[in-house]
């Protein structure tokens, strides 16, 4: 969660680069979402863990953006909430096809 709080405050500076809010959001969330897959990843089954990741950093990012409503300078914005989404997803599904591939790989 460090990370997030560290890679939020870089953003602006990273956005005058031409990367767009939401890919920042995408990217926040897919790498939150890795490091809490890492812990959950043994003794469950590939559903558990993705459920477990998915809960978790979309819970993390619908109360971020509730405590915005508090701080004058941000905003509340559900599209914040979809972007986060995009990326814990997309990250599970490479996770998912890598765990895949390491799979036949060893079987082969």
């Amino acid at each position: 969660m460090s990370a997030i709080i560290i890679f939020a405050n870089k953003s602006l500076k990273i956005m005058k680069y031409g990367f767009s809010d939401r890919f920042l959001h995408a990217l926040a969330y897919a790498i939150l979402t890795f490091l809490i897959y890492l812990p959950v990843k043994y003794n469950l089954s590939f559903k558990h863990r993705f459920l477990i990741s998915l809960a978790i950093s979309i819970g993390f990012g619908f109360l971020d953006e509730i405590n915005q409503l508090r701080i004058k300078t941000r905003t509340f914005d559900l599209n914040d909430i979809k972007y986060n989404l995009v990326g814990t997803v997309i990250i599970l599904f490479i996770i998912k096809i890598s765990e895949l591939i390491y799979q036949k790989i060893k079987n082969s």
